[in-house]
């Protein structure tokens, strides 16, 4: 009789368009706790590289209050959006640039799904896995060292620097040699796998960090290949080591 109920109740359920869910209280309560190690760190200073449209920002703006914020953000419609639903923040300021070990223009691929969007050109495995991502145009962006846009003087300590760039972390970090001496945590997303043509993986990245000073503090949102259950990509924090 109750396992006649509950077929009646979801088949009910389901011709009003409602799924039952199975709710994990371990979940719910980790949900409330999530980022209180973050906050523990005291960031002052948020630095958002490959900012897209601030969804990013967005949440260091709600675990930070009062921290500065500074985006870059090459692709001309995102900036667009990013600077609008930013325009009332006195502490954010925003950079249509990329960011680099190099100065001048370069050239730049732009994915329909502009997610995907990189100065690298986009694999096969990646390919394989997002279909969606296939498509691109290429277009001129501006590209500068983070060392040459942002004086330490500018920032307040402790510093928090996000890398959102489709392959090209380590550029970045290189054009940042003076500024990550004194950056307290990095978030990264990192590739296990090559999803762009010479790209950098997870164990070049934690190397690079690891001789300047920095280990793993933890690892979330771990993608897989819907295709062969592949290990993409993740996001990381590091943090220096003290």
């Amino acid at each position: 009789m109750k396992q006649f109920l509950k077929t009646k109740v979801v088949r009910y359920l389901n011709e009003k368009g409602l799924t039952i869910v199975s709710f994990d209280s371990r979940e719910a309560q980790l949900e409330k706790v999530r980022y209180n190690w973050l906050t523990d760190q005291h960031i002052n200073s948020v630095i958002d590289v490959g900012a897209s449209d601030g969804g990013f920002a967005a949440k260091a703006r709600e675990l930070f209050r009062g921290a500065k914020i500074f985006s870059f953000e090459p692709i001309p419609s995102s900036y667009k959006i990013l600077t609008k639903k930013f325009a009332s923040d006195k502490n954010f300021r925003a950079f249509n640039v990329a960011l680099g070990n190099t100065v001048g223009q370069s050239e730049f691929h732009l994915h329909e799904h502009i997610g995907a969007s990189s100065f690298l050109r986009i694999s096969n495995l990646h390919i394989d896995a997002h279909p969606y991502t296939k498509n691109y145009s290429k277009i001129s962006v501006a590209l500068e060292k983070l060392d040459n846009l942002i004086k330490i003087e500018e920032l307040t300590p402790n510093i928090l620097l996000k890398l959102d760039v489709q392959g090209y972390e380590i550029e970045v970090l290189k054009g940042a040699e003076e500024l990550l001496k004194y950056i307290r945590c990095i978030y990264s997303e990192v590739c296990f796998n090559k999803l762009y043509e010479e790209q950098p993986l997870f164990d070049d990245i934690i190397d690079f960090l690891r001789k300047r000073g920095f280990h793993i503090a933890g690892v979330e949102n771990i993608a897989r290949s819907m295709k062969d259950g592949t290990f993409l990509n993740a996001d990381v924090f590091f943090t220096r080591t003290l």
